[in-house]
């Protein structure tokens, strides 16, 4: 790939991508060292540090340099803490640099080892459909259709608005 990503590298990230927990647990791997104890946010040399060591362990060759890693600092930080990245920031970066890299082409998410998430999407589709009592009419308004492939048609809808006492 362009960033001198290579197949090691890229089947790293495509685990990554394919595990929101991973990611999560790879994202957090920053914030539990003992220089973070009782502390919330990685300040720009923390933040620099981090993010070249995880590329490092992801062997992607190619750093982003101290311009870009300071615009990737100041979008994710916390303005009201001093300007630090917390946790969820860290990981949204993350997550959203390895997306990039995925549309660049960099690195291509194989599906064979996505059965975990199927499982788990499997079950939040259970999840929701148990708890969600209403109609899909009741709670959206059709509009018109969009497409229509092999497995399904494509509606634009409008949620609707809740009548009054919050009932549909």
């Amino acid at each position: 790939g362009r960033l001198g990503i290579g197949e090691r590298g890229g089947q790293a990230i495509s685990a990554l991508m394919q595990s929101k927990d991973m990611l999560r647990q790879f994202a957090e791997r920053p914030f539990s060292r003992p220089q973070m104890k009782d502390r919330s946010h990685l300040n720009y040399g923390e933040f620099r540090a981090a993010v070249g060591e995880l590329l490092s362990e992801l062997h992607v060759e190619e750093v982003p340099g101290d311009e870009q890693m300071r615009a990737m600092f100041d979008k994710f930080g916390d303005e009201q803490q001093g300007g630090g990245v917390s946790r969820e920031s860290f990981e949204a970066m993350l997550f959203r640099m390895l997306c990039f890299m995925l549309a660049r082409g960099d690195v291509r998410v194989s599906p064979g080892s996505a059965a975990t998430g199927q499982e788990r999407d499997k079950r939040w589709r259970e999840e929701f459909l148990m708890k969600n009592q209403r109609r899909f009419e009741d709670v959206y308004e059709f509009g018109r259709k969009l497409g229509e492939g092999t497995f399904g048609a494509v509606y634009e809808v409008a949620h609707r608005a809740p009548a009054a006492g919050g009932a549909y």
